[in-house]
């Protein structure tokens, strides 16, 4: 396949909270420290498949399709951070309008191929 994409969890069920960082703060996304509306996030994974390189990144081929409790989110880099084999980040923007608590899932879709779901915590 051309992707197989699976979101990490923090508890590594790959069920439960989206291993997930605020990317202004670098702190973890916890039901304590909750995701807001408009706020730029980090998620981790893998399987995004290929990459190609665009100014020293190493982008996915494939653009993903993020969504957050059905909502679809603004994604503002996907491919594999500096020194990460194997290892593939999200950076999105948190859409507005959802409710606060843990969100109904977050699901990435690479192509037809989507990943597991997890929970975001958000206020």
């Amino acid at each position: 396949t051309n992707a197989s994409p699976a979101i990490f969890s923090a508890d590594s069920s790959g069920t439960g909270l989206a291993a997930a960082v605020h990317a202004s703060t670098g702190q973890y996304v916890t039901t304590g420290n909750p995701a807001a509306a408009g706020e730029y996030i980090e998620i981790y994974g893998t399987g995004f498949g290929s990459t190609y390189q665009s100014g020293g990144l190493a982008v996915t081929t494939l653009s993903p399709t993020l969504t957050v409790g059905g909502q679809t989110a603004t994604v503002t880099f996907s491919g594999m951070p500096q020194g990460g084999v194997g290892l593939y980040q999200i950076n999105f923007i948190v859409p507005s309008g959802l409710p606060s608590g843990t969100s109904p899932g977050l699901v990435i879709a690479m192509g037809s191929y989507l990943s597991n779901t997890v929970t975001l915590p958000l206020r």
